[in-house]
């Protein structure tokens, strides 16, 4: 179990390292919660911190048409997803 886990964050690790040679590294911006060895950070919401939502949402589509958000794996499925959740009534302007 313990091999196991290590390949796993090994495996992270270097998705990780892929990800900023490709599109650079990001700047980090408030607290980092841990996990593991792994730094979370939360992501800030286009209509101001006291707002919550889905990076899937629709007012975080912006980091994904600017490649702040974006997938590693399974990219096709990835977009079939999101077009998935573009189409249906939740996406509607409640705002």
């Amino acid at each position: 179990m313990i091999y196991f886990t290590f390949r796993i964050y090994q495996h992270i690790g270097q998705e990780i390292e892929k990800n900023k040679q490709e599109h650079g590294d990001i700047e980090l911006l408030g607290k980092a919660h841990n996990f593991g060895t792994f730094l979370f950070y939360q992501l800030p919401h286009p209509l101001g911190a006291q707002n919550v939502g889905d990076p899937l949402g629709k007012h975080f589509l912006r980091y994904i048409d600017s490649k702040l958000l974006r997938p590693t794996r399974h990219v096709d499925s990835f977009f079939v997803l999101l077009e998935a959740l573009k189409t249906t009534k939740f996406w509607t302007n409640y705002a």
